[in-house]
């Protein structure tokens, strides 16, 4: 795990807030898409913030050889996981990547195991009460019912897309074998939620990260400065030069 972690890092994969000796955080944090209520039966809400956060789009754009050693090592965690169910044999399983984030990791892992691939996108919609909502579609790619599925997704965290794709895989009588990631920033090691059926995840990385509401007193100092990055992507060269000051 930490030689993993470490070629992560060396190749810019993620960014980890700076601490002080104490450990206390110096900032700037992250802020994530995922959202909570911030007071009960409100509909204000607010989005959560982390110390560590992991730009796998960053490796598949700038570093395609790791990004596909990373993906030749995920395939081989998989191929593990069903040595006895597949004896070897992926032919008739495929990849089903989640939008976005799993794109380019399916596809090279499909092309490891010598298997099927599919792409999964999202359908954006606007919703009478809601505003634009998205669900998740099978439209570029299209899969046999009763097929057995693997889910690919760069970074896995609190699931949401990968729900409603579920919902989708349910809905066309397709099986669901396992859950792959390059990094699973949640606790849990088998997907579970109510009405779904669970699902091993199979990851390279088991990172679970702490994700903090803007008032919890361990960011609420960084927040009140406003050291915040809410959109890490489009900025992350300059995370990466915080983390990794020059000189």
């Amino acid at each position: 795990m930490d030689d993993l972690l470490q070629l992560i890092k060396e190749h810019g994969g993620i960014y980890t807030c700076p601490r002080d000796t104490n450990g206390k955080m110096l900032g700037p944090l992250v802020g994530l898409q995922s959202r909570y209520d911030i007071k009960s039966g409100s509909l204000e809400t607010g989005r959560l913030v982390t110390a560590d956060f992991f730009n796998f789009a960053h490796m598949e754009q700038n570093h395609t050889r790791i990004f596909r050693m990373i993906a030749g090592l995920l395939a081989q965690r998989i191929r593990t996981q069903f040595s006895r169910q597949f004896e070897e044999d992926f032919s008739q399983v495929y990849i089903l990547s989640v939008p976005a984030g799993g794109a380019l990791l399916g596809s090279n892992i499909a092309c490891n195991l010598n298997c099927k691939y599919a792409s999964a996108e999202k359908r954006f919609f606007h919703a009478p009460r809601d505003g634009m909502k998205y669900e998740i579609v099978l439209q570029h790619h299209q899969i046999e019912p009763g097929a057995q599925v693997i889910l690919v997704d760069d970074v896995c965290n609190n699931f949401s897309v990968i729900i409603g794709l579920l919902k989708s895989l349910i809905r066309l009588k397709l099986q669901p074998m396992a859950i792959a990631c390059g990094v699973n920033r949640s606790t849990q090691i088998n997907f579970q939620a109510p009405n779904f059926p669970t699902v091993p995840i199979i990851p390279l990385l088991h990172f679970p990260t702490q994700q903090f509401r803007q008032d919890d007193p361990e960011v609420s100092h960084l927040i009140a400065k406003n050291e915040v990055f809410w959109n890490p992507r489009r900025d992350w060269h300059q995370l990466l030069e915080i983390m990794n000051p020059r000189g």
